[in-house]
């Protein structure tokens, strides 16, 4: 069996707890002696000086003085003693009692003076009776102030107790759910996402286990990316190859026609060029990724640069004889212009692949409050309800026959690219009427210069 370690949390929180009720118990006993008792004292001195006194009354009345005279009367919380012989100090009173205090009670004075007990100052007096003189003071076993000491020592240390048996309890009620918390970061270590913790807690506790399961639901979800991302990325990566291999395999064959060999070389070339394409965008990805990537940011005209990607694309769109309608303000704007370029070369060209023959691609471009707006609208067959939640995702296709045209990163990319410069991207679709891609970018970054005219 393990022997307890101090670096356990239990025994560290039960020794600093125990630790401070011992120190608070500790400065409750100081006050009490210091301040409680020494008050307490102060107060019996002038009831016993009235005792003696009563002694003095007694004795002139005809009454004799004896040891035993004050617990006949019933007093038994006065201790008395006559000494006989008053010319000498009893042995057992030497330490407390001199010759001169003799002489001063026998003179008629009433001697008052202390002794120390059980921490305690405790009065005494001496009293001539006739020829004699008597010795009060305060029963040790019964005064009024050793049993309130008592009961105040007892009290601090029982409650010291008690004290540290509930902080113990306390400890292990508070502890419980941490102790679930490691045992289920140890699960989560070992693959496992399917923890869960319950807690109907509100408290500090309480958060960190609701922390805790929103970690291993993102956990799980990155987990199912990761998977999904991997599958992805050797699926995509095998289908090119495939065909490359199968292709060059006949093109080694004899008696290929002229024909043949110019067919087969070209799909060599179109797969090398789609494994050249992934490989780029896995490239770029990983880029826009990574933490320390901070791209430079200069002032361009955003109108003309969708202008100029538009007549880029100019070769996809004229084959299938698309139409656009643009309608853009004229406005400058200070973020990466290569990022931006990125963005309307992935949103249009998918515009272009998802319309029909002889349809129009709508794009609008405007300022309104605090964002300015970029629309591009196609007359395509929309996206189904059932994806609108993954089309951002990697590798996802809504429309798997144009599988051979791309890999499914273009609006991941889009997506990653406006989250670093601080936009954001929306969609609207209905089947059958076309997709409209909204793209919100700051309008404290743009303006609207003149521009300069050339003659």
């Amino acid at each position: 069996m393990r022997r307890p370690s101090i670096k356990n949390i239990y025994i560290k929180w039960i020794l600093l707890f125990m630790a401070l009720i011992a120190i608070a118990q500790a400065i409750t006993l100081f006050l009490v002696i210091a301040f409680i008792v020494p008050d307490a004292s102060a107060n019996l001195g002038p009831k016993l000086y009235r005792k003696a006194e009563f002694a003095q009354e007694m004795y002139s009345r005809g009454f004799e003085i004896s040891n035993d005279t004050f617990e006949e009367i019933g007093d038994k919380d006065i201790y008395c003693y006559v000494m006989d012989d008053p010319s000498t100090v009893p042995d057992s009173f030497s330490d407390l009692v001199s010759l001169r205090m003799l002489r001063q009670a026998l003179d008629g004075e009433i001697v008052m003076a202390y002794f120390s007990s059980r921490g305690m100052d405790v009065p005494f007096c001496l009293v001539a009776v006739g020829e004699k003189v008597a010795f009060l003071s305060y029963s040790l076993s019964h005064n009024d102030l050793v049993l309130i000491s008592n009961w105040i020592r007892n009290s601090i240390i029982l409650g010291a107790i008690i004290g540290s048996i509930f902080v113990v309890f306390g400890l292990i009620v508070v502890i419980r759910p941490i102790k679930k918390v490691t045992q289920a970061t140890k699960e989560v270590a070992k693959g496992d996402f399917d923890v869960r913790l319950e807690t109907k807690s509100s408290d500090e506790i309480g958060q960190l286990i609701k922390n805790f399961n929103m970690m291993i639901g993102e956990l799980k979800k990155n987990e199912y990316l990761k998977k999904d991302f991997v599958s992805s990325v050797s699926h995509e990566f095998k289908t090119p190859i495939t065909s490359i291999e199968g292709y060059a395999r006949l093109l080694k064959a004899k008696g290929l026609t002229a024909e043949q060999f110019g067919e087969y070389t070209d799909i060599i070339i179109n797969e090398t060029g789609r494994l050249s394409n992934l490989s780029s965008n896995l490239l770029k990805l990983s880029l826009l990724d990574s933490e320390e990537f901070e791209p430079a940011r200069a002032w361009f005209y955003l109108d003309e640069q969708i202008r100029g990607v538009v007549l880029l694309l100019q070769t996809q769109w004229e084959g299938k004889q698309i139409e656009f309608d643009i309608e853009m303000e004229e406005v400058m704007y200070y973020s990466n212009e290569e990022l931006m370029s990125q963005v309307w070369i992935n949103l249009i060209q998918n515009a272009v692949k998802f319309s029909p023959a002889r349809s129009t691609i709508r794009i609008r471009l405007n300022s309104s409050g605090e964002k300015l707006y970029v629309a591009i609208a196609d007359q395509g067959a929309g996206i189904p309800a059932t994806h609108s939640d993954k089309i951002f995702n990697r590798f996802y296709k809504v429309d798997r026959s144009h599988s051979k045209e791309g890999a499914g990163l273009g609006l991941a990319i889009v997506k990653r690219i406006l989250e670093i410069l601080g936009g954001e991207i929306m969609f609207e679709s209905k089947a059958g009427k076309g997709t409209v891609f909204r793209v919100a970018l700051p309008a404290n970054a743009m303006r609207h210069p003149p521009r300069m005219s050339v003659d």
